[in-house]
């Protein structure tokens, strides 16, 4: 039978109410019984470094799952801050629990992915936390998609002025998403045992875009073939001051083209190789771990010029200025951009039609100097 642990788990801090305070999941969808042989095995490793002020939820909303078979793994990198003291709290129904420094959060997250026994797996930070039922959801899925090797779910982002917006995975049968401009909803997506077992750890060198390159792993592996996706939100991702997503975005930029630059090393692909060298900050010694077909050489070809395109269609150095125009001269029209690509492809344009960079600077300081005079102007 399904047990309930909302009784028996330590009371929540005062003035927290509903989910996961002092609400629980009493659910079973119609796909499920209550004998516990029938549900997969779910394992969930949560890592963690000084997040006291977000932990408890995390830890709470994922036992409160009453998940009768639930593995959970937390690997803390030697919290200072009053996490291990919540932790301690839930030691009890928690399978490990391990606290020791380490070298980030992937090294975290390995550290778990050694231990687990379960069917699926996923990582659910200490800043975030599941939706009631969301692993009876995914066990749902699992048991009327025993094909597929990975369960997507949407996910709802959480802002700091309270806000809340549910994002959405899009089409992910579409190459023009799923490989080249995905949406990586982490807390949303659950790989099989087996899947795991051949992607092989997260990256260590990838500090902020781990779970991209996993999924491109995966896709490279199994193909697109092998998700099941199901259009519901089943978790919730904090962005915060304190959040890598917020503060580091030219690292993550970075952390993509080191992907793109091996994946093009792999193949044999110079066009654009320099243009990742000038443009962003490499990470030495990482290798795109899966072999690629080279069949999908034109899939990886698009994928670069499509990061590319983002990341270049604002000039602000003599450098980026120089990119725009090397790649300004792809064939674009064979690309079947989307709305947004098409306004990157726009600016782009814009930016580089004066012949060299001495024009372009005058050309943005007479706009600068429009700008200026029109708001004298309007202010007289």
């Amino acid at each position: 039978m399904i047990s309930r642990l909302l009784k028996e788990l330590p009371a929540p801090p005062e003035g927290k109410f509903g989910w996961p305070w002092t609400e629980e999941t009493v659910y079973i969808g119609d796909n499920l019984n209550s004998n516990r042989v029938s549900l997969p095995i779910i394992s969930i490793v949560t890592p963690s470094f000084n997040q006291g002020e977000f932990i408890e939820e995390t830890i709470r909303s994922i036992l409160l799952q009453n998940y009768p078979n639930l593995e959970y793994i937390i690997v803390d990198g030697g919290s200072d801050d009053g996490t291990i003291d919540v932790i301690n709290k839930y030691k009890k129904w928690i399978d490990v629990v391990i606290s020791e420094k380490d070298s980030g959060q992937s090294d975290a997250i390995n550290k778990g992915l050694r231990l687990i026994k379960g069917d699926i797996f996923n990582w659910i930070n200490s800043d975030d936390f599941l939706d009631p039922g969301a692993l009876f959801n995914v066990a749902e899925a699992c048991i009327s998609q025993p094909d597929k090797k990975v369960f997507y779910f949407n996910r709802n982002m959480i802002y700091e002025d309270g806000s809340e917006k549910i994002e959405e995975a899009g089409d992910l049968f579409d190459d023009a998403i799923v490989f080249c401009n995905p949406p990586i909803i982490q807390q949303g997506i659950f790989y099989t045992a087996e899947a795991v077992k051949k992607m092989g750890e997260l990256s260590t060198i990838l500090h902020y875009t781990m779970d991209y390159d996993w999924w491109l792993r995966f896709l490279f592996l199994f193909g697109k073939e092998k998700i099941f996706h199901e259009p519901k939100s089943i978790a919730n991702m904090r962005i915060h001051g304190d959040s890598k997503t917020s503060l580091y975005p030219a690292q993550f930029a970075g952390n993509v083209a080191t992907i793109l630059y091996s994946m093009c090393n792999q193949l044999n692909i110079k066009q654009f190789t320099e243009v990742l060298e000038s443009k962003f900050e490499l990470q030495p010694g990482y290798e795109f771990p899966t072999k690629i077909n080279p069949l999908q050489k034109e899939l990886v070809n698009r994928m670069l010029s499509i990061f590319l395109l983002k990341q270049l269609n604002l000039v602000f150095t003599k450098i980026d200025y120089q990119n725009a125009r090397i790649i300004s001269k792809i064939d674009w029209n064979k690309m079947n951009l989307n709305d947004s690509e098409k306004k990157w492809l726009e600016n782009l344009k814009l930016n580089v039609a004066p012949s060299n960079w001495i024009f372009f600077r005058i050309r943005r300081k007479l706009k600068y100097l429009n700008k200026l005079i029109s708001a004298e102007l309007r202010d007289r």
